[in-house]
């Protein structure tokens, strides 16, 4: 037993709540993923609210939260989805895991899945049917993640196709999102829609690439990484690619009408130019561990400043 594994046993609390929040705390850091979805959710409210997707209609608070709870719920649900498909795999590589030590067992995760449905269909079934569809859409292809579309032999040695497949998830959340905000269906929004939920779709790819873009120090025999599969700098090029896809599809001839929008698009987007340069530059630790802080941070921001300029413009 490794040392982080016997203090993790030492200090496992006996309670299943307890237990449930070691897990929270080591798979699902609160205040980063708080951060990210909460980003996420106000960007999308704040797009409907400035009518940059469709009707506009008044949403009480009360749904707003019920919808944002959904939202979390479907987050954490596909963390709860990868603990289990990379149960055998964690197994051998990352022995201090919580679900590999046994600080919950499968049973328990999939009961946390159970839950996690019934907030996602009753928090987006309150805001009307077009949101319940939309969900269960996000639900059904949530499904097929998990079960990793039948084709793991084929999938896992792909990383990039595996990650861009899943990540397709965000286009049927940020419709969903939409529908409840707007009251119409997925399929009844209009382009304006769909084109910042690919926007989104990019932004999530790249928040992946950059989870997994290390320097030559930090790379594991029997892991797998952009850094090996593209080189640095190629997984450092297409992190930018797809920064820069998701600002033109989200934000696109908006950035000419807003000072605000522009001066803190530019901003972040240096920010990630210059960290991403400095990380091709400097193979060393230290760079790869604030390259992939920089990748999440520039999500988190872009949402964040779409939000606020939308209010602002309100």
């Amino acid at each position: 037993m490794s040392p982080s594994v016997a203090h993790l046993d030492d200090a496992m609390p006996g309670s299943l709540a307890g237990r449930w929040w070691v897990f929270v705390r080591q798979r699902f850091e609160p205040v980063s993923h708080l951060a990210m979805i909460t980003a996420l959710f106000l960007a999308h409210h704040g797009a409907f609210a400035a009518d940059w997707v469709g009707e506009v209609r008044p949403v009480p608070l009360p749904l707003l939260l019920l919808a944002g709870l959904a939202t979390l719920a479907f987050f954490f649900k596909l963390r709860l989805y990868d603990e289990l498909k990379d149960h055998e795999e964690d197994a051998r590589v990352y022995p201090d895991r919580p679900l590999v030590c046994g600080v919950l067992r499968p049973r328990h995760l999939k009961a946390g899945i159970a839950v996690c449905f019934a907030v996602e269909l009753a928090g987006m079934g309150a805001l009307g049917t077009g949101a319940l569809a939309g969900m269960g859409m996000a639900i059904a292809y949530s499904m097929l993640m998990y079960r990793e579309f039948f084709l793991r032999g084929f999938l896992r040695p792909r990383l990039t196709t595996y990650a861009v497949v899943h990540t397709v998830v965000t286009v049927l959340l940020t419709l969903t999102l939409f529908a409840a905000f707007t009251g119409q269906a997925p399929w009844e929004l209009d382009g304006r829609a769909w084109r910042f939920a690919l926007g989104s779709w990019c932004m999530f790819n790249l928040f992946e690439l950059g989870r997994k873009t290390f320097v030559t120090e930090e790379e594991r025999d029997e892991v797998n990484s952009y850094s090996k599969v593209w080189t640095r700098w190629g997984a450092v090029a297409l992190a930018w690619v797809m920064a820069g896809a998701a600002v033109w599809l989200m934000l696109g001839e908006r950035l000419a009408h807003s000072r605000l929008l522009l001066g803190w698009t530019a901003a972040i987007s240096a920010l990630l130019l210059g960290v991403g340069l400095t990380y091709g530059l400097l193979n060393r630790p230290p760079f790869g561990q604030v390259y992939r802080g920089v990748t999440s941070v520039f999500l988190v921001l872009l949402y964040l400043g779409i939000a606020v300029t939308c209010a602002y413009a309100r």
